[in-house]
C-alpha cells in the first residue's frame, strides 16, 4: 500500500466523533444551566479539552514506523478540526433551539389570545374582521413551520454527524416538542371548525424538506468556517464565511417567495 493510501486509510478511521460523543453524553446528563455553572466553576474550555484529547488519541493510535512525522501531524490536525467542527455545530444548534423556543413563546401567546378573542367576537357580537383572521392564520402557519424545520434540522444533524445520539438537553427537547404539539393541536382545532369559524380557510403547512437540507448544510459550513479560523486558516475561513452569507441571503429570499409556500400537508 502506498504512503498516500495508507494515510488516507488512517484518516478515515480517526476517532473525532467518538471523542465528541463522549463529551456530549457527559454534558447532556445535566441541564443547560447547571452545565454552564460547571464550566465557569472549573474555568476549563471543553472545546480545547476535547480537541486536545482527540489529538493525543490519534498520535497514540498511529504506530506505523514508516509514516513521516509531518504525515502524523497532518492526520492529527485533520482529526482535531473534525472534532472542533462537531463541537461548534452542536453548540450552535443548542443556541438556535433555545432562541427559537423563546421567540415562539410570544407567538404562541398571541395566537392563543387572538383565537379566543376572535371566537368570542364571532359568538356574541356576530362580527369578525377578515384581515384579523388572515393575520392569525399566517402567524400560526409561519410559527409552526419554523418550529418543525428546527426539529427536523436536529433530527437530520443527529443522523448525519452524531451516530443518531441525542443532541439537546432533555428540557430543551421537551420544550420544543411541547410547543410543536400545542401549535399542531391549535391548527387541527381550527381546521375541524369549518362551520363554526368565520372567514374559514383551511390551514396547510408547506413542505419543509428542502428548507431543512439547505439549512443543515449552511450550519455545518458555518461551523467548518469557524474551525478553519481557529486553526489559523484565515483565507479558507473567509471564503467559506462569504459563501455561507450568500447562501443564507438566497435561502431567506426563497423562503419569503410565494412560490416556496405551496401547501402540501394539513
Amino acid at each position: 500500500m502506498s504512503q498516500n493510501k495508507r494515510l488516507q486509510t488512517i484518516e478515515t478511521s480517526l476517532p473525532p466523533t467518538a471523542g465528541v460523543l463522549f463529551w456530549l453524553e457527559d454534558m447532556l446528563q445535566s441541564s443547560h444551566e447547571s452545565y454552564v455553572e460547571r464550566i465557569f466553576a472549573d474555568r476549563s474550555n471543553p472545546r480545547v479539552a476535547v480537541v486536545r484529547a482527540v489529538g493525543e488519541a490519534v498520535r497514540e493510535n498511529l504506530s506505523y514506523p514508516r509514516l513521516k512525522p509531518e504525515q502524523i501531524e497532518q492526520a492529527v490536525r485533520e482529526a482535531q478540526k473534525q472534532a472542533d467542527t462537531l463541537i461548534l455545530l452542536v453548540l450552535d444548534l443548542h443556541e438556535r433551539v433555545r432562541s427559537a423556543c423563546k421567540d415562539a413563546v410570544v407567538s404562541i401567546e398571541l395566537i392563543s389570545e387572538r383565537w379566543l378573542r376572535m371566537m368570542l367576537q364571532a359568538m356574541y357580537q356576530e362580527t369578525a374582521e377578515p384581515k384579523e383572521w388572515d393575520w392569525w392564520r399566517n402567524n400560526l402557519t409561519v410559527t409552526l413551520t419554523s418550529m418543525l424545520i428546527m426539529r427536523e434540522m436536529v433530527t437530520s444533524i443527529r443522523a448525519k454527524y452524531y451516530d443518531d445520539a441525542p443532541l439537546l438537553f432533555p428540557a430543551e427537547q421537551d420544550r420544543l416538542n411541547e410547543q410543536i404539539a400545542f401549535l399542531q393541536a391549535t391548527l387541527k382545532m381550527y381546521n375541524d371548525g369549518q362551520h363554526a369559524v368565520p372567514h374559514w380557510k383551511p390551514i396547510t403547512i408547506p413542505s419543509i424538506r428542502e428548507n431543512v437540507e439547505a439549512l443543515v448544510e449552511l450550519l455545518v459550513d458555518r461551523a467548518k468556517a469557524k474551525t478553519l479560523a481557529a486553526f489559523g486558516e484565515d483565507e479558507a475561513a473567509r471564503e467559506l464565511f462569504d459563501s455561507c452569507s450568500l447562501r443564507a441571503r438566497r435561502e431567506i429570499k426563497r423562503l419569503l417567495s410565494p412560490n416556496s409556500r405551496q401547501d402540501t400537508t394539513s
